[in-house]
């Protein structure tokens, strides 16, 4: 990372700044991930200011970045378009090599509905990879236990409307980890492997403590 750093709640990388829309841990496990992954075309939703699209880019991957806000994307020379991932994503079928959905799938009304075109976008053999909050964690369970509410999911303009677009929900679908997979499932998607993730602090990576948890999932080839 010697290009970039941390400052507060951006993240600076070849003389641009990015805001984050993600814990560093997670940026960073990601790169690792994709790192190990075929290039061709990936597909980066939700991609903010393109930090995360700016990174793959440069790693040699082709990248093409949807957004509902396209105004506030930073890097030159990669597409971005404008989506509204609820209704739908504006790509053709079997179209791309990779998916990234980075802390996504919690803001959108039809978690289902987006798996489900997340494998139709997806060649065979393709895979996705995707992060959501963990609500099954011990203090999202005693969060609920005491105020009724998840961590990340509860009635506070900050976290029902997201901070960066007016047009865009904050967190409004909290996911448990089996109805995660179910709809993986339905979508005819396999869960390759899965992360627990933490705050860098804390040295110990479990699903009673994980804030988020990442999912590399595959459409099969024969799909």
């Amino acid at each position: 990372m010697s290009e970039e750093k941390v400052c507060k709640k951006y993240l600076e990388y070849k003389g641009l700044s990015f805001h984050m829309r993600a814990h560093p841990e997670v940026y960073e496990k990601v790169f690792h991930i994709l790192e190990k992954l075929p290039r061709g075309r990936l597909v980066d939703l939700g991609a903010g200011s393109g930090y995360t699209s700016l990174r793959l880019s440069d790693m040699g991957f082709e990248v093409r970045a949807c957004d509902v806000n396209t105004d506030q994307f930073l890097p030159a020379g990669i597409p971005c378009v404008r989506a509204d991932l609820n209704r739908g994503l504006p790509e053709a079928d079997a179209s791309a090599r990779t998916v990234l959905a980075l802390e996504i799938i919690e803001h959108l009304e039809n978690p289902q509905a987006f798996l489900r075109d997340v494998a139709r976008v997806l060649e065979p053999g393709g895979h996705c990879l995707l992060s959501t909050p963990n609500i099954s964690s011990l203090p999202s369970r005693l969060r609920y236990l005491l105020k009724g509410e998840f961590t990340h999911f509860y009635r506070q303009k900050r976290r029902i409307q997201d901070p960066f677009c007016a047009e865009a929900s904050g967190h409004v679908s909290p996911l448990l980890p089996w109805l995660f997979t179910f709809f993986l499932d339905k979508a005819g998607l396999e869960v390759k492997e899965k992360w627990e993730l933490a705050p860098q602090w804390l040295p110990i990576r479990t699903s009673w403590l994980s804030s988020n948890t990442l999912w590399l999932v595959q459409k099969p080839s024969g799909n």
